[in-house]
């Protein structure tokens, strides 16, 4: 896929900042779905929430706190990644002055 493909969201609005989320694929028939998004400073996606199946979260830029559960928090940089089950409540915010990427890949996919 080049740069600019791919199905583009606009997610978790605060006043004039959203998260941008760019799906890669959307083939219903994949075993996962990688998306990428893009996070304005201080965004977070609210309270927790959970889905079927597992998913990947990599950090590609910034820096970011994922809450998992009821008491795990991952304070989590460049590189930085987890692995974990879905079904499992969670949710993250951009702890930084500055955008943040991430790439998360679901499955199977949640679109």
């Amino acid at each position: 896929m080049l740069d600019g493909e791919g199905f583009v969201v606009r997610w978790c609005a605060r006043g004039d900042d959203y998260v941008t989320v760019r799906y890669l694929t959307l083939n219903r028939l994949a075993k996962m779905q990688p998306i990428v998004l893009t996070v304005p400073a201080g965004m977070s996606t609210g309270n927790s929430k959970s889905h079927p199946g597992d998913e990947f979260f990599y950090v590609l830029e910034g820096c970011v706190r994922f809450f998992y559960g009821d008491d795990e928090v991952f304070d989590m940089r460049d590189g930085d990644f987890l692995y974990y089950d879905g079904t499992v409540a969670h949710h993250w915010e951009n702890m930084s002055a500055k955008e943040a990427r991430l790439l998360t890949c679901n499955t199977p996919p949640v679109m």
